[in-house]
């Protein structure tokens, strides 16, 4: 499909602010699905671990594991009550960037909780039959939405640089920047 001579209305463009806005938005249900994600993980390795036997009783009792568990569960409960306090910010200009934040702690977080439930499962968490290792797919999937994490923290880190308020048409990609004429050769 292709649209060459669809004419664009002026009423129909979007400007920086709303862009923004979308793309914070994106952002916060990001974060969202991956404390999900993350949650499920963790459910699923505390269920096998209960579940799975080693050297006379569960491996949920195994030192090691509680602390790979514990681990991912401090690094969830951050990320939730990052995105709790995002979520609850009054709306003003700067919201996006709030909801940006917050997806990244949550991303991370899922992420961990995945790998560290494959962990846990040991073999059998890289088998479908198990459903960690989906889990693990959605957390890296969920990474790169809106923005990866490098691009991300670029975008942020030049938003809290510029001054833009809702109206105004700053660039978050970047200032203009003069670029020097090159000098001829001499020959």
């Amino acid at each position: 499909m292709t649209f060459e001579r669809a004419p664009v209305v002026a009423e129909q463009r979007i400007d920086l602010a709303d862009a923004l806005r979308l793309i914070g938005q994106i952002g916060l249900f990001t974060a969202e699905c991956a404390c999900a994600t993350a949650c499920s993980a963790l459910e699923a390795a505390r269920a096998y671990a209960a579940d799975r036997w080693q050297g006379g009783g569960p491996i949920a009792r195994h030192d090691a594991l509680r602390l790979l568990l514990a681990g991912s569960t401090a690094r969830l409960d951050s990320a939730r009550s990052a995105l709790m306090r995002a979520a609850q910010e009054p709306d003003s200009p700067r919201m996006p960037l709030a909801w940006l934040r917050a997806r990244l702690p949550a991303v991370e977080s899922a992420v961990q909780a995945a790998s560290d439930a494959i962990q846990a499962h040991g073999g059998y968490g890289y088998m479908r039959d198990y459903g960690v290792e989906k889990r693990f797919r959605d957390a890296v999937s969920l990474s790169l939405l809106p923005l990866d994490g490098t691009r991300l923290g670029l975008l942020l880190s030049r938003l809290e640089d510029a001054e833009w308020t809702t109206g105004e048409a700053v660039s978050p990609i970047g200032r203009p920047r003069r670029v020097p004429r090159r000098r001829a050769l001499p020959r």
